[in-house]
């Protein structure tokens, strides 16, 4: 996952490997970069995820 900080550098955020790409996954990723101070999140990119 990479993210722009407020100055538009890139910044990974953080590498998670899973078997499927579920919703569940997604909620812990997004669960664990909130537990690391990420405040806000304007626009994901996903492709094929219901």
């Amino acid at each position: 996952m990479i993210g722009l900080n407020n100055q538009g550098t890139k910044e990974v955020l953080g590498m998670w490997l899973h078997e499927t790409e579920s919703a569940s996954f997604w909620m812990s990723a997004f669960t664990d970069i909130k537990a690391r101070g990420v405040e806000d999140i304007f626009i994901v990119c996903s492709d094929n995820l219901t």
